[in-house]
């Protein structure tokens, strides 16, 4: 006699389907290169990359998470600018600077801070750009954008013709 079936189990077919859907890599291509497919339609992307993202573990953010951080960083900086606001209050007294032989600059305390601050940030800010706009260049000429192909004249006519 045949042995009961139990129909709370899941068929060993339908098993292997399902784990080979939530498995990274489905087949023998590279990973990634069912995104790279190019007659794949865009929603069949979204789709598939939308998987990729749910099986890596990482969740999306919800958009109450989102708007939780986005108040808690402009709380972060309105209580800093506050805080800077106070300790430029309290300091504000003017400070002599001797500049070269009896030439000299009364400056209140927190200017003078604030034009230290940038004379040192702005050297690295400029080197920061510069590397930047370099590396962006050379990626560029490695790295060329695709060539506009043209419609042809039979392809437009072929259009209308549908």
């Amino acid at each position: 006699m045949a042995a009961p079936i139990n129909k709370t189990a899941p068929a060993p077919a339908m098993t292997r389907f399902f784990s080979d859907l939530s498995s990274p890599r489905r087949g023998l291509e590279p990973r990634g290169a069912a995104l790279n497919c190019p007659v794949m339609p865009a929603a069949a992307k979204r789709s598939l990359s939308a998987t990729k993202r749910r099986n890596s573990g990482q969740e999306e953010p919800s958009p109450l998470s989102r708007n939780v951080m986005q108040f808690l960083r402009t709380l972060f900086w309105v209580v800093l600018a506050v805080f800077l606001a106070i300790i430029a209050r309290n300091n504000w007294f003017d400070v002599t600077i001797n500049l070269w032989g009896s030439l000299q600059a009364d400056v209140k305390l927190p200017l003078l801070v604030l034009i230290a601050l940038l004379l040192g940030f702005l050297p690295t800010f400029l080197v920061m750009r510069a590397r930047q706009w370099r590396l962006e260049r050379r990626l560029s000429v490695a790295n060329p954008p695709a060539p506009q192909i043209a419609p042809t004249v039979a392809a437009a006519d072929r259009d209308f013709a549908l």
